[in-house]
């Protein structure tokens, strides 16, 4: 008896995690650092100045003031090294958002980086 409630829940945590999976493909590929750097975010006529909560190689979370839809697409620079030099630009996609008492937070996914963006971010990120 005891064996067949345990299989129970089991099963019930592997299809929430499924479920999970396949609602939000975007989330845990990659190592999340929790690190507060610099971003510049510009959307459309609009661009802020903020820090990130975390970055990975697929993506970032950060907060604004506004709301940005999902599939909105945007332009990043992240400041990487303590200089306001040489930013790594991504091109990327709002996966998601968050409405706080402080403001909206966002996770974006990189869809395309200019440059060495890519190489840069993955040597600072491998770093940590």
């Amino acid at each position: 008896m005891g064996d067949s409630k345990q299989e129970t829940k089991s099963t019930k945590k592997a299809e929430s995690n499924e479920d999970a999976i396949q609602k939000y493909p975007y989330h845990r590929k990659y190592v999340r650092h929790k690190v507060r750097v610099k971003v510049d975010v510009e959307k459309a006529q609009n661009s802020y100045h903020t820090w990130t909560h975390n970055v990975s190689m697929d993506g970032v979370c950060f907060e604004i003031p506004d709301q940005l839809d999902p599939g909105q697409e945007i332009t990043l620079w992240i400041f990487i090294k303590k200089s306001s030099e040489n930013p790594v630009q991504s091109r990327c996609r709002v996966v998601w958002h968050d409405i706080s008492s402080s403001g909206t937070r966002h996770g974006a996914q990189f869809l395309f980086f200019a440059s060495d963006g890519k190489e840069r971010l993955s040597d600072w990120l491998d770093s940590f």
